[in-house]
């Protein structure tokens, strides 16, 4: 929040001189900003070696179109990354998701901020800078895009609703229920595992962070075919609601195991002898949503928990 905040406030300053001539009265492709920011940076700091990219954040709410277009800048700068000229003068630049599994603190590197905003108009305004200690870089001011360029959807949803909205669901492979509770009830999620998955749970809370919980047999444990209850089957005793409250329960169904550096980085918030579950930020909670979403073989379920 403190970076966000700051590049902010210096975005500010910067924007009568920076905003496009224009940009408020014309939409323009989302992706021609992201390549001519990618450009000016480049421009600005020639030697520069990695960038992590924090994503867009909306204003008032949580946006499909915000992960597009933190897609989209992943293209621009994997396109710079492999510019010719780059390549043959051996100045590689890598390019990692903020907060990510191959997220390290990197003094010089260049962190990607955007946000996202939709009015009351349906316009689209987006703006993106690239901080690097206490300099903001390339700052595109606040331009209007058209996100339909994108095919995706602007929507501003709660953060639980944003996760639901954008889950790779496959009821025939995998499926989550639950019921409506009342506060002194036991708690008991259903998970139908129509096909061999290894499962990858987690469950959410409105505020954007959460908790690995892992089913019985572990991380690696392949779930055959069945209904498995959560707490039940999770290591974990009965829980009484004792209040009102609403999260999400959420799996991810792969058929293989993740990448060496995803599992790396989900293990270390699961669960394990004489440890709890660490709390995951916000940041990382989304960082890891999306590269779970994003590797092949993978399906996704979720259910509301809701307590009244």
């Amino acid at each position: 929040m403190r970076l966000r905040a700051a590049f902010a406030a210096a975005l500010a300053v910067s924007a009568g001189i920076a905003e496009p001539a224009g940009a408020q009265d014309a939409e323009v492709d989302p992706r021609s900003v992201l390549q001519a920011a990618v450009e000016k940076l480049i421009e600005i700091a020639p030697n520069l070696r990695s960038v992590d990219v924090a994503g867009f954040a909306g204003q008032g709410g949580h946006s499909l179109c915000g992960t597009a277009l933190t897609e989209a800048l992943f293209v621009a700068l994997d396109e710079e990354a492999r510019n010719p000229n780059r390549v043959l003068r051996d100045k590689p630049l890598t390019v990692r998701r903020a907060g990510g599994a191959a997220s390290r603190p990197d003094r010089e590197a260049a962190a990607a901020i955007g946000s996202l905003e939709v009015d009351a108009r349906g316009r689209a305004f987006m703006s993106l800078a690239f901080r690097q200690g206490d300099a903001v870089l390339a700052p595109s001011g606040r331009v209007q895009v058209a996100l339909g360029k994108l095919a995706c959807d602007p929507t501003l949803r709660p953060f639980l609703d944003h996760v639901a909205a954008g889950a790779r669901l496959d009821r025939e492979t995998l499926d989550i229920t639950a019921p409506a509770f009342s506060v002194g009830q036991r708690l008991e999620v259903s998970i139908a595992v129509r096909r061999p998955l290894r499962l990858l749970c987690w469950v959410l809370a409105e505020d954007g962070t959460g908790f690995v919980t892992l089913p019985s047999g572990g991380a690696d444990a392949g779930m055959k075919p069945g209904t498995y209850r959560y707490p039940r089957d999770f290591h974990l005793d009965e829980i009484a609601l004792a209040s009102r409250f609403e999260n999400l329960f959420a799996c991810f169904g792969a058929e293989k195991a993740l990448p060496d550096a995803l599992e790396a980085a989900w293990r270390r918030f699961a669960p394990s002898v004489g440890r709890d579950a660490a709390l995951i930020d916000a940041e990382t909670v989304q960082a890891l949503m999306e590269e779970v979403r994003a590797a092949p073989g993978v399906s996704e379920a979720t259910a509301r928990v809701v307590v009244r």
